[in-house]
């Protein structure tokens, strides 16, 4: 099928991209709020979340990696890193030679603590809606209603 040669009018498919958009704004901003909210409920801010994320799910090894994948301030990581690498806190090992980054078991739990309170989330809506995961991505705009739905409790658009 050519690009011009749409089943239906390009303006009812930018408007559905404009939708999906849409929703995919409300949906990361909420997630944004909950996931914020989350952190401080734990001791620790978005930037030692994201540093975790990086460390466990990304792979990141260096403050760099941490730097570039979640578009933050080398000094702002440089004191994170500080933070959970300290005997208090205890969650980041730092490699004296080349400076690679590593977390401790401490550090994995709490990493660990992340995905279980996303799973939740997913579980929960998925319980409430009857969603099927392996088509959650065929209908975003349909799941990005539902989440925002469940999480604000307002009622799904249809």
């Amino acid at each position: 099928m050519a690009i011009n040669d749409w089943s239906f009018s390009p303006n009812f498919y930018i408007k559905e991209n404009i939708e999906c958009l849409n929703n995919m704004f409300k949906y990361v901003s909420i997630f944004v709020g909950v996931y914020d909210e989350w952190a401080h409920d734990n001791n620790m801010d978005m930037t030692k979340m994201k540093i975790l994320h990086g460390l466990y799910y990304e792979k990141c090894n260096k403050q760099r990696d941490i730097v570039n994948k979640y578009n933050l301030s080398r000094t702002t990581v440089s004191s994170s890193i500080k933070i959970m690498s300290s005997k208090q806190c205890g969650w980041v090992n730092v490699n004296s030679t080349d400076k690679t980054l590593s977390l401790t078991p401490e550090g994995i739990e709490k990493a660990k603590r992340i995905e279980d309170f996303f799973k939740q989330i997913v579980l929960k809506v998925e319980k409430s809606y009857g969603a099927n995961p392996k088509n959650m991505f065929k209908s975003f705009n349909t799941y990005a209603n539902m989440i925002n739905a469940h999480l604000t409790g307002k009622a799904p658009k249809k």
